[in-house]
């Protein structure tokens, strides 16, 4: 099981919309668009806006 902070589970129930996804990047800091897991974190967030914006 993953663990995530009080914090972003509290956004999670509280955002209005029904798509929802968590990601966690293990390799990611406070700075994720300049850590090692970079990539993966754009390459997610242009997969979500392309099947979600449809």
């Amino acid at each position: 099981m993953m663990w995530y902070s009080l914090r972003v589970l509290n956004i999670y129930k509280h955002a209005a919309s029904v798509k929802k996804i968590i990601r966690y990047y293990s390799e990611s800091n406070h700075l994720i668009c300049h850590s090692p897991a970079a990539a993966k974190l754009f390459e997610d967030i242009l997969s979500f806006i392309i099947e979600y914006s449809a």
